[in-house]
């Protein structure tokens, strides 16, 4: 599933957002989501649900 947080999107793997809506994924991410930063990545990360890459 890909989402929208701050303009940009992210995919999750839809094991970690099986049963969800994408609604109710982009209010959690909006809610909670931060991001985190590796040398050559940019993840989502939104407690209880996973990461999201970006794309």
């Amino acid at each position: 599933m890909t989402i929208t947080w701050r303009g940009k999107q992210f995919k999750f793997r839809e094991c970690d957002v099986e049963d969800r809506t994408r609604e109710e994924v982009e209010a959690v991410a909006k809610e909670d989501g931060k991001m985190e930063y590796e040398p050559r990545a940019a993840w989502l990360f939104v407690p209880g649900i996973g990461y999201g890459w970006k794309v």
